[in-house]
């Protein structure tokens, strides 16, 4: 009777220690196919990562490359508007640009009495008159330039078209 018994107790430690292999094993498989899919992930999540540097290097680059653009513009722009000032103040000299009535002074002084005309004309009210006028034009084109480069410069970051 001892014999059947130890059998049936050495059979049932083989079977439990089948089942705790088994077990370990099992337990094993998925811990490997569980680091399997973390480093799946952690592939992607690389691969991903580095495709979103390259694309935000690239942007970058684009923002770049369309302030440059921009910067052109405006040095060009303001050295326009610094012509266009140094056209007028010389058309104003050579009289091939005249001023309107407001920006001449008053009439009345030249009706004044040659003596006066000569007097007043030497303070050079007409020079600065003409100065003024063209600094108002150089100071307009100026301004227009700045707020065109920085309308530009908002698009550029915006994502917008330059």
């Amino acid at each position: 009777m001892a014999g059947p018994m130890l059998r049936a107790a050495l059979l049932a430690s083989v079977v439990a220690n089948l089942l705790f292999v088994f077990v370990v094993y099992a337990l094993a498989a998925q811990r490997d196919e569980a680091r399997s899919q973390r480093d799946t992930i952690a592939a992607q999540v690389i691969h991903q990562r580095a495709e979103f540097e390259v694309r935000a290097r690239q942007r970058e680059r684009e923002q770049h490359e369309a302030l440059a653009g921009i910067r052109l513009i405006f040095a060009r722009e303001m050295q326009d508007a610094q012509n266009d000032h140094d056209t007028v103040v010389a058309d104003l000299r050579a009289d091939n640009l005249r001023l309107r009535r407001h920006w001449q002074g008053c009439a009345a002084t030249a009706q004044l009495s040659a003596a006066a005309a000569t007097a007043a004309g030497a303070d050079g009210g007409a020079e600065l008159r003409a100065r003024g006028a063209a600094d108002l034009v150089r100071a307009g084109a100026q301004c227009d330039a700045r707020i065109r480069a920085l309308q530009s410069a908002i698009r550029t970051y915006a994502g917008g078209t330059t």
